[in-house]
């Protein structure tokens, strides 16, 4: 029993130490120490994406609730800087947070969409193309 007992606390011991190094290493979980705001929201962004049934990282309403509390509409420019992040999660939900923030968002977005680069272009178009495509909201 005892031996039971000491396996088990084995077995405790290195998944902790292993979910520690784990969190140093992978970048979605690990210590953000980044020095700019940009990096700072893409880092907020990386840590509340969810694995999807595409697998692979994405965002969902979670995500850009959480990155909402979190910014403002100071952060506008940052959010055009994010459009062109290397991870494509957090370029479209940096595009959905500008929408969040209304005409000043949207009026980012219409700039962004005229971007000589053809990935902040595509991303804000695309975010653009869905606000005018929704159906309206039901909020009564």
């Amino acid at each position: 029993m005892k031996r039971r007992v000491a396996i088990a606390v084995f077995g405790l011991i290195v998944l902790s130490l292993g979910g520690a190094i784990a969190a140093l290493v992978w970048p979605k979980y690990g210590p953000c120490f980044e020095q700019s705001r940009q990096a700072e929201i893409a880092c907020m962004i990386r840590r509340n994406l969810h694995f999807s049934a595409h697998l692979t990282w994405a965002f969902n309403r979670h995500t850009l609730e959480a990155a909402r509390a979190e910014t403002s509409e100071a952060d506008i420019p940052h959010l055009v800087g994010l459009l062109g992040h290397d991870r494509p999660a957090v370029r479209m939900a940096a595009g959905y947070l500008l929408a969040s923030f209304g005409e000043p968002g949207r009026v980012a977005l219409q700039e962004a969409a005229r971007s000589p680069d053809w990935t902040v272009r595509y991303v804000a178009e695309d975010v653009l193309w869905t606000l005018n495509n929704a159906p309206p909201s039901d909020d009564r």
